[in-house]
């Protein structure tokens, strides 16, 4: 099935985004006026809304993107995630290897 590899790489890394950011404070995020946890579950519900219309590599850029853009921190295994989810979605790793700043 086209496009099956490629949602189920996307949701796993979603999904770990999501339980990553459940552990987080409520910091505030500057131009945002907003928490990390507020921006978070803004952020992994666009995600999935776009993985389910089969729009997997938008909603992984856009998330990307927005992680990259607050400095939300992810673990290895989160990277790991990443970077599969990149592949299945014919995405070049190159262009997101910036995510490698977010590791802790």
């Amino acid at each position: 099935m086209f496009g099956y590899k490629e949602k189920i790489a996307t949701k796993k890394f979603v999904s770990h985004i999501e339980l990553l950011a459940q552990r987080r404070s409520d910091r505030d995020i500057i131009g945002y006026q907003k928490t990390e946890k507020e921006l978070m579950r803004e952020f992994i519900f666009s995600t999935r809304e776009l993985v389910e219309y089969n729009e997997h590599g938008v909603g992984l850029e856009n998330l990307l993107e927005n992680i990259y853009e607050i400095s939300f921190t992810i673990d290895q295994t989160g990277l790991d995630l990443a970077k599969e989810a990149i592949k299945e979605c014919g995405m070049s790793y190159q262009e997101w290897s910036v995510i490698e700043d977010l590791v802790r």
